[in-house]
């Protein structure tokens, strides 16, 4: 992403839930500073809650002397502490488009921790980098006027198709797509993602699926950064190793990947978590793909993991404290928050 940036000869575009001062004062941040001083359109959409070190550090104010064009998704300010809609909604979307012809997506940030995470991300060119930056231009218009325009679902370029999902019902694309390989899954679904909280719809789903013999194995940090969640995902566990379903915590180090592939002809690379938090809440994107190359990387990365990883049985999930599974049942009520 960094090597991108340097190569861009017209703009940058970055849209970005967490940005933060370590990686601005670095090289990735002196690449944006050198291209905007040097007469390059630099934006970036920075969500409040995720970047708020950066809003307002001396890194941000460098930005915008520089010439950067900023916009924040959401302010949060003290006459607003009250209000539920300025800690939720929030931008998860990471995006990066440079000069309208190349594009990232997936659950790569800007932040230092990246080195200390395993994570996706997806690089493309072409017509579908061009969905991208029109889903970025959208998001700009939208941030800077506080309104509502529907993203739509976007075109299919080919074997793919940049797939947007906003908190709006008729909009929750990602997951709309998600669920609809998960009902054709004839054969095997790989899932990883950090945290594991779905709704009962697309644990239904996942069920069904199995119950019709489809192989489901799902990857799951072993390591968490966010306690309430893990605890919420592990009451999910049992339910899914009852229908038939594999578990597997990755060991090495925190797992931040969101991916999904069905059987060997679909796949998502996003920033859509398996949890409700994104489902109804957080605006996220991703590639939605049938590419038969990019499906058979994803699948052998994920058969890589798995040798990193253990596998949780049943029997040994059945003998946890009996502390863990009363926390875990207390945990359901507050399910649609996190």
């Amino acid at each position: 992403m960094e090597k991108s940036c340097q190569l861009a000869q017209r703009s940058i575009d970055i849209e970005m839930f967490i940005f933060t001062p370590e990686l601005a004062r670095g090289t990735f941040g002196k690449v944006l500073l050198d291209k905007s001083r040097g007469g390059l359109d630099v934006r970036l959409i920075l969500d409040m809650v995720g970047s708020f070190d950066l809003i307002g550090s001396a890194e941000y104010y460098s930005f915008l002397e520089a010439g950067i064009k900023v916009t924040i998704f959401n302010p949060i300010s003290l006459w607003r502490l009250h209000n539920f809609t300025s800690w939720y909604f929030r931008n998860h979307r990471k995006i990066l488009v440079v000069d309208g012809r190349i594009a990232y997506t997936g659950g790569v940030n800007l932040n230092r921790a990246r080195a200390e995470r395993r994570d996706t991300q997806v690089r493309f060119e072409g017509s579908l980098a061009r969905e991208a930056k029109r889903a970025f231009d959208l998001m700009w218009i939208n941030t800077k006027s506080g309104k509502w325009r529907p993203f739509g679902l976007g075109s299919v370029v080919g074997d793919s198709r940049f797939l947007t999902h906003s908190p709006h019902r008729r909009e929750r694309y990602l997951l709309r797509e998600c669920i609809k390989a998960i009902t054709r899954a004839k054969e095997s679904i790989n899932i990883i993602t950090p945290y594991f909280v779905p709704s009962l719809r697309f644990t239904s789903h996942l069920r069904a699926a199995a119950k019709r013999g489809v192989v489901i194995r799902i990857l799951l940090p072993s390591l968490s950064d966010h306690t309430l969640a893990d605890l919420a995902g592990r009451s999910y566990i049992g339910l899914m190793l009852s229908a038939g379903i594999r578990i597997f915590v990755y060991k090495p180090q925190f797992l931040h990947a969101k991916v999904v592939t069905v059987d060997d002809d679909w796949s998502m690379v996003s920033s859509l978590n398996i949890d409700n938090l994104s489902f109804l809440y957080n605006y996220e994107a991703g590639v939605m793909s049938k590419d038969k190359d990019l499906n058979r990387q994803l699948n052998e990365q994920f058969a890589h993991d798995l040798t990193l990883s253990h596998e949780i049985k049943k029997v040994e999930w059945n003998q946890r404290p009996l502390s863990d599974k009363v926390l875990e049942a207390l945990s359901w009520p507050i399910h649609f928050m996190v």
